[in-house]
């Protein structure tokens, strides 16, 4: 990050004179979408399912914190709905219908949904699958000791829970991949496992989180506080060790939560 729009579409949004732009879904992969168009002088409206942006990483009051910053860039949205048709003039977008028959003026529409893996090769090849997602071992291997997975595909181990988790992040996959390559070799490195940690970067807002926060917020207590500029809330175990936060707007405390967090040791520093 930041997002930068490719060639094809911005030649499009310049010659079609595009105004509105629609994007399905309102998770990192939208918010990173609606920022790289946001210098274009487009309306931009993200349509989602949720109840809020980033239904599974942020809460209610971080979701509203920053729906409020993007709004400053003319981005809109529309929660617990969906698209059930896409209307076009001459096999060109022109508005798109929402599900209770809203129509919204739209001249391009992105999806950003996420993926969905392929799995028929991976049945084909008799191996075994656990939540849409290829079983590994320590060492990657599939369930056939001659075939190793790594990345969105693979079905790795939580090194905060133990529990078995896709974790479809960029810095994961590049580990997972260079420890299947030398155990395809040498068979000498364990998989250390994945870590539930996102960070991103949209409409002049840095966010990171860790933790599976609606888990977590049954179970921990919560030191949370906020600005014009910044969101923030860290969950902490009785002991003082971090087990997740959410940091919106700044990193200042970004290194000590982290470090409490993956060495599951108290945090030492006093955050304000």
């Amino acid at each position: 990050f930041p997002v930068t729009i490719p060639q094809a579409l911005k030649a499009w949004i310049e010659q079609s004179q595009v105004k509105n732009v629609v994007i399905i879904g309102a998770g990192l992969s939208g918010l990173e979408c609606g920022d790289a168009l946001k210098g274009y002088n487009v309306s931009i409206t993200l349509i989602d399912r949720n109840a809020h942006v980033l239904g599974r990483q942020t809460d209610q009051a971080g979701a509203l914190f920053i729906q409020k910053k993007a709004a400053d860039y003319n981005v809109n949205f529309n929660f617990g709905t969906s698209i059930t048709r896409i209307h076009s003039v001459e096999q060109i977008v022109s508005a798109v219908e929402l599900a209770d028959g809203t129509l919204l003026d739209a001249q391009m529409v992105i999806c950003a949904l996420g993926a969905r893996p392929n799995s028929q090769l991976v049945k084909s090849a008799g191996l075994e699958i656990e939540q849409d997602a290829v079983v590994t071992n320590e060492w990657l291997q599939t369930s056939d000791s001659a075939i190793y997975a790594a990345g969105d595909v693979a079905l790795a181990t939580n090194k905060m829970t133990g529990q078995k988790m896709r974790n479809c992040t960029w810095p994961d996959a590049l580990v997972q991949g260079a420890t299947a390559a030398i155990n395809m070799v040498e068979h000498t490195k364990p998989c250390g496992g994945v870590a539930l940690l996102t960070a991103s970067h949209f409409f002049g807002l840095s966010f990171h989180t860790a933790g599976d926060l609606a888990a977590l917020a049954q179970d921990c207590r919560t030191q949370e506080s906020y600005a014009d500029t910044y969101y923030q809330k860290v969950f902490l175990s009785q002991e003082g060790v971090v087990k997740g936060f959410l940091l919106i707007g700044h990193t200042e405390h970004l290194s000590p939560l982290k470090r409490s967090w993956l060495t599951q040791t108290p945090l030492l520093d006093k955050l304000s």
